[in-house]
């Protein structure tokens, strides 16, 4: 194989594996949308959910022990599950309009932050004398 193939399929590789990290890093949103479901008709309070969660990140840990894998592989997607709601203040019948806020406010990050790339661009770009 030569040093170009190895770049292609190295660069291949880049992209699935970063592809596969972001489905897996956004495993948590549809448990997300059900659990704020639940809260906002008040079948089920937030704190009892994290005292579920909870014990289910304490299980999935346990279970990784006896399969020899990493216990903090295990949970990851039930930690970042549980620190977004516990972060977010849901009431029932006041889900709608926090989630709300919450869009406004990663919206308003999100263009800030594309406003920070494009400046970044710009000024690497100074110094570069190619057109």
């Amino acid at each position: 194989m030569d040093e170009e193939e190895f770049r292609q399929r190295l660069d291949e590789l880049d992209v699935d594996l970063t592809g596969t990290h972001a489905m897996a890093a956004g495993s948590f949103w549809p448990s997300t949308a059900i659990a704020c479901a639940l809260i906002e008709k008040g079948v089920i309070d937030k704190i009892t959910l994290l005292k579920i969660v909870d014990t289910l990140m304490a299980t999935a840990s346990a279970f990784a022990v006896t399969q020899e894998t990493d216990p903090q592989y295990s949970a990851h997607s039930l930690e970042v599950f549980r620190r977004h709601l516990e972060q977010m203040q849901l009431q029932p019948g006041n889900v709608l309009n926090e989630l709300a806020q919450i869009e406004r406010g990663a919206a308003a990050e999100a263009a800030r932050y594309h406003q920070l790339l494009k400046k970044q661009r710009r000024e690497d770009r100074k110094g570069d004398p190619s057109p």
